[in-house]
């Protein structure tokens, strides 16, 4: 399947592709005509015929919606996506693929796909790639909208913990050890004086954080 993935990837016939497309050569529904007209959609087909049990297919289809996120550029920045990937342990392409098969549904393939993309595009660099698609593989997607909150701000003061926990969690964001400050109080009852602790809590952006929120519509398409 590397060497498939490795054709439609670097194929400038790739933005000819749809989904629908896809989902027709799943199907065993493709035409002569499509055949003809777009090439490259042989391979795709060669693969269906290999691999073609239940999980085969849903891995082909989240495959595809990676590629797809990537056919509007130009495909010579795709290949360099896949060598910029690449190191000492595997190459790039094993590394995407890997990671697709981390992906438990459509909709982390496509923003899978969307920093993938900032990725061949030099908006972000590989550690900042990597961790992104941590992120992305371990989220419960919906929370991810929770860093909009910290637009025009590092910082949030006296958060909710619980409704954070999520972003804490996947290294977006972190607490700032507690500010303590002596306010002195009146003691009426007791006729007196005294003092209580006024503790204070902030909640700052990790790298990662600030790195999603920057990127955050174009991941997201918002």
């Amino acid at each position: 399947m590397e060497e498939e993935f490795k054709k439609v990837l670097k194929s400038d016939e790739l933005q000819n592709v749809s989904i629908e497309i896809v989902d027709n050569v799943l199907n065993n529904h493709v035409s002569q005509t499509v055949l003809k007209e777009i090439p490259i959609v042989k391979s795709i087909v060669s693969v269906a015929k290999i691999y073609n049990s239940i999980s085969d297919r849903i891995f082909i289809k989240k495959a595809m919606h990676v590629l797809l996120e990537l056919k509007n550029i130009n495909w010579k920045d795709r290949i360099e996506l896949t060598g910029s990937l690449t190191d000492s342990y595997s190459n790039g392409t094993e590394k995407i693929l890997y990671a697709i098969d981390q992906l438990d549904s459509i909709e982390k393939c496509i923003l899978f796909g969307r920093i993938c993309k900032l990725k061949a595009l030099d908006k972000i660099n590989v550690d900042q790639f990597n961790r992104l698609r941590k992120v992305i593989q371990e989220a419960y997607i919906p929370d991810l909208k929770l860093i909009l909150d910290f637009s025009g701000t590092e910082k949030k003061h006296e958060i909710h913990e619980g409704v954070y926990y999520s972003l804490i969690n996947l290294g977006l964001l972190y607490q700032e050890p507690p500010y303590h400050e002596d306010i002195q109080v009146t003691d009426i009852t007791m006729g007196g004086v005294g003092k209580i602790k006024n503790i204070e809590f902030y909640y700052y952006l990790t790298s990662t954080g600030k790195t999603l929120l920057q990127f955050y519509s174009e991941i997201f398409e918002i």
